[in-house]
């Protein structure tokens, strides 16, 4: 018999078991677990000693052994129920200890600690605590609390895990040991300590019981989580010392996330988010970013403003624009989680887009594509909120303080509607389309407090009920820029393929919102025009409504003076003599159609005639091609298209002439490369006797032809 007791303790000591124990594979671990039980349970007289050995290995550092030692030592607590738990603990004492008695370095010191913790947890996880065991486990873990700043994490996990296996029928009983672990002044509390103390208020106790637990809380409300209680708990909060976030965040934030935890998620991001970790260092700065890549999968599109704050936002561009920054490629991931946010929650891609928008040309900035990756992402009703928001950014600068800022917002905020407008990957309705020409129009074109008005008064009327006033007045600056971009689109749409629906042409229907703001005597023109100036308009504008679109060069009239009545906006002085021309041109067309003449084609006699229309109008075109506009050339480039099947003989020879002439000068650059600096003077000389100029890929007259 003692032969067999000497040979089971040593093939107990030899066992591979405790060495497999340290292993790194959780399955070893598990495998060498399960055989040191099953050994035991067929030796029971070797537990004392498997217990001792199981407490001494917490303490060891090598590899996986504080796991695998806990959890064998939990695992004979659970089989052997003989083995007092406040016994077990006091063993951990004896086997760790810590301090003066430990007579070690800070290895020793901090093995021993990690020893008493693993072995803490191992007690607990035996599901055999009561009340006496849970005490000696408190108050074990109330020594550990104070003795080093990275214990309180690990401490209060135990200390959850056992009051949530206690569960709230026994955790009642134990607010005095716990009394001495929470009672603190609030200055004084951790953020783990804190986490102890809502999870018991959010599951185990009564906000009484709450109470009594923190007697020094003075003016402490219930819930705690409240913006009342906010100076109390913003120490603990701000208590981060390494670049990830503490589990007392988890309920921190999940109390933000109705309505009524509005209030206290404003007074908590200004109070700790924005006054505390962003001003920080960048740990907590990196924390910070956490916090706010956590709250976009949860918050409500309210909250958008609060979380996407000035101090967060100012953080992320700062260190995205500078790729040698410490916190550089945290914000590139910040920026990157901001564009995928719409696949998660729908909700937030609109406000999202607006508060970022608000940071002037923030891709541009931070060198990322986190706007224009959320605006490919709008559909059709996102695009007319998002032209909404743009609108309200100028319409809507009171609240900036110089004129300088007011300017910038403006301008940006016309460039964005431009650059929308212009994205073909969006949906657009024609409505948001219209819409955006119409901003350019009134606060480009026109201003609130006129000079005084040409029109007469019975055409007066109030201003259309698209219109909207800014504040304060657009300024001349930001009217021009407006302007720039109005006759981009404008250019965008005319070469665009897609037409609208109804047949109309863009330009058309903006010379018609043009003139519903031009007869109210609140508006006036940024240029007012002259009456004779007024009366040309007035007579192309009623040519305009008589050509109809029913054939192709009745469109093309209608496109011509259209653009021409917009060019006379911005240009009156040279613009009106040509609406006259083309008025006087169209006349001598339809006189000679009736007088039987096919349009623009003249008898071809030997006496000299006077220049059909055809001719007139061809030389009205060549001469706008010498504007410097991109949008005038495509006009004239669809006009011609549409006239060239009755192009007479002299109007044809106009065209070729301009050809010709072209097509001979690079000929001659090819032929003569190594003279080209000599040729060029020659033409040059040549181009001053003859009245012509060098224009994109023609030679233009300087002078009217005809």
């Amino acid at each position: 018999m003692l032969r067999s007791l000497v040979g089971s303790e040593m093939c107990i000591r030899d066992s591979k078991c405790f060495w497999d124990l340290s292993s790194l594979e959780p399955d070893a671990r598990h495998k060498a677990t399960a055989e040191l039980i099953q050994t035991l349970e067929q030796h029971k007289a070797h537990g004392e000693y498997c217990l001792k050995r199981l407490v001494r290995g917490l303490g060891s550092a090598r590899e996986a052994a504080r796991q695998g030692f806990a959890t064998a030592l939990a695992e004979l607590l659970t089989v052997d129920q003989e083995m007092d738990l406040g016994d077990v603990v006091s063993m951990i004492h004896e086997c760790h200890p810590v301090g003066s008695k430990s007579g070690g370095g800070s290895q020793q010191e901090r093995d021993a600690l990690f020893g008493r913790v693993f072995g803490l947890m191992a007690v607990v996880r035996s599901g055999r605590c009561d009340a006496e065991a849970a005490e000696a486990v408190i108050d074990s873990a109330a020594t550990l609390m104070n003795s080093k700043s990275y214990m309180p994490p690990v401490v209060v996990a135990v200390l959850v895990e056992l009051v949530d296996r206690l569960g709230s029928d026994l955790v009642p009983q134990l607010v005095d040991p716990l009394k001495r672990v929470l009672d603190l002044p609030p200055e004084e509390y951790n953020a783990s300590l804190l986490q102890l103390l809502l999870h018991l208020h959010l599951h185990h106790m009564e906000g009484e019981a709450v109470l009594e637990m923190v007697p020094r809380w003075r003016g402490i409300t219930i819930p705690i989580l409240s913006a009342e209680n906010m100076d109390k708990l913003s120490a603990a909060l701000m208590d981060s010392s390494t670049p990830t976030v503490h589990p007392v965040w988890d309920y921190v934030l999940h109390a933000t996330e109705d309505k009524a935890g509005q209030a206290f998620l404003r007074r908590l991001w200004s109070e700790v988010v924005d006054s505390g970790l962003m001003l920080s260092s960048h740990e907590r700065k990196a924390v910070g970013f956490d916090l706010a890549e956590r709250m976009l999968g949860q918050m409500k599109p309210r909250d958008v403003p609060v979380v996407l704050s000035s101090a967060v936002l100012s953080c992320a561009v700062n260190s995205l624009k500078n790729p040698e920054a410490f916190l550089h490629d945290r914000a590139k991931k910040f920026a990157d989680t901001l564009s995928k946010v719409p696949e998660t929650n729908p909700s937030l891609h609109f406000p999202l887009l607006c508060e970022l928008s608000q940071r002037v040309n923030f891709d541009k900035v931070t060198k990322t594509g986190t706007v224009q990756a959320l605006l490919s992402q709008l559909d059709g009703s996102g695009v007319d909120e998002y032209a909404e928001f743009l609108r309200s950014m100028l319409l809507e600068c009171d609240s900036l303080d110089s004129n300088a800022d007011v300017d910038r917002q403006r301008i940006w905020s016309l460039e964005s509607m431009l650059a929308l407008m212009r994205n073909s990957h969006i949906p657009k309705s024609e409505e948001a389309i219209q819409r955006a020409g119409q901003h350019f129009l009134m606060h480009s074109f026109f201003s609130q407090q006129p000079k005084s008005k040409k029109t007469p008064k019975k055409k007066a009327r109030k201003p259309p009920g698209w219109y909207q006033a800014a504040a304060p007045a657009v300024s001349s600056k930001v009217q021009e820029v407006g302007r720039r971009c109005f006759f981009s689109m404008l250019a965008e749409l005319c070469t665009s393929s897609k037409q609208r629906e109804d047949g109309q042409s863009w330009v058309w229907l903006f010379v018609q919102d043009t003139e519903a703001m031009r007869v109210c005597p609140e508006l006036g023109l940024f240029q007012e025009l002259g009456e004779e100036q007024v009366e040309s308009r007035e007579a192309v504008l009623k040519l305009v409504k008589q050509l109809g679109d029913d054939s192709a060069q009745a469109r093309a009239w209608q496109q011509l003076l259209s653009h021409m009545l917009m060019q006379q906006l911005t240009d009156p002085t040279e613009s009106t003599p040509v609406l006259d021309e083309l008025v006087q041109c169209h006349l001598q067309a339809k006189e000679e159609l009736d007088g039987g003449q096919k349009m623009g084609r003249a008898q071809e006699d030997d006496e000299e005639t006077e220049p059909c229309s055809m001719e007139v109008l061809v030389d009205i075109l060549l001469s706008l091609l010498l504007k410097p506009s991109q949008l005038i050339r495509e006009v004239v480039k669809s006009v011609m298209s549409a006239i060239a099947p009755d192009l007479s003989r002299t109007a044809l020879g106009l065209v070729v002439r301009v050809v010709a002439s072209t097509d001979q000068r690079q000929v001659m650059a090819v032929e003569d490369s190594d003279m080209e600096d000599e040729e060029e003077d020659e033409e040059e000389e040549e181009g001053r006797s003859s009245g012509t100029v060098s224009y994109t890929h023609l030679t233009l007259p300087t002078k009217r032809i005809v």
